[in-house]
């Protein structure tokens, strides 16, 4: 809902539609990762003086994926750069009418194995995918 429905996102590995997109890549994450977790920080967002239906913005982003590798390793992926942003206001709504992802820097690294060291968790609530989550309680 965040995208106008003419929007586009270029995500590197994904080039087209916004509405397209999120449903690529929730099935995406879904089918390779069992943990993610993504945070934008340092958000600027400009109106643009001579049309104030128009607003550019960019937002620095980091996302973390854990995932099993095909050889049956535990792998850390982080990815670190910036959102380009184009926001329109069409009949008194703000959303997205294209973003860029620019890639700034990435790390994939393995969290299992011998020098692995486990932080223990077993006192933390777990969180999980969909209404077995702990924020469904609230």
């Amino acid at each position: 809902s965040c995208y106008h429905p003419d929007s586009y996102d270029d995500h590197g590995h994904f080039k087209g539609n916004g509405h397209e997109f999120a449903d690529f890549i929730v099935e995406s994450l879904r089918g390779r990762c069992h943990a993610t977790s993504h945070v934008v920080t340092n958000i600027l967002i400009e109106l643009d003086p001579s049309d104030h239906d128009r607003a550019t913005g960019e937002s620095y982003a980091t996302s973390y994926l854990r995932r099993t590798g095909d050889d049956g390793r535990e792998w850390l992926d982080v990815f670190a750069g910036r959102y380009l942003d184009v926001f329109e206001r069409r009949g008194g709504e703000w959303r997205f009418a294209s973003r860029v992802v620019v890639h700034d820097w990435s790390l994939t690294t393995p969290i299992d194995g011998p020098d692995a060291i486990p932080i223990p968790m077993e006192g933390f609530a777990q969180g999980r995918h969909g209404p077995d989550d702990p924020v469904y309680d609230l």
